[in-house]
């Protein structure tokens, strides 16, 4: 397993997270259209779910979920954005593992994904 990338801080996702993520989604995914996704609503609507993460105060990656509100206990990870050179340092192995998880979150116990970088 990757060790966490102690320069990183990942905090909570905020609405005007939506224009930096964006602007590099496209670029992220070697240039498919990614950007059409991913809607502004999960930054204005899973804020408690979902975080961003920065290294030098620009933006490093992010994650996109929620919890389920039909089956307690489980999450979905909807998108998981790394850039390129920290997907390369195997950082993203890192943040989905739990190992980089932010504190005062409760965990669920299982989680599905659908789109990663």
């Amino acid at each position: 397993m990757a060790v966490p990338d102690s320069a990183v801080r990942i905090r909570p996702v905020r609405s005007s997270d939506y224009r930096t993520v964006i602007s590099v989604i496209d670029d992220w995914w070697g240039g498919r259209r990614m950007a059409d996704m991913l809607p502004r609503l999960f930054f204005d609507h899973f804020t408690d779910t979902s975080f961003a993460a920065e290294r030098d105060g620009q933006l490093a990656g992010f994650l996109i979920g929620f919890r389920s509100q039909s089956r307690p206990g489980e999450a979905y990870i909807h998108f998981v954005g790394i850039t390129p050179t920290s997907a390369a340092a195997g950082w993203a192995a890192s943040c989905t593992s739990g190992s980089s998880k932010p504190s005062g979150n409760a965990a669920a116990t299982r989680c599905g994904r659908s789109r990663r970088r």
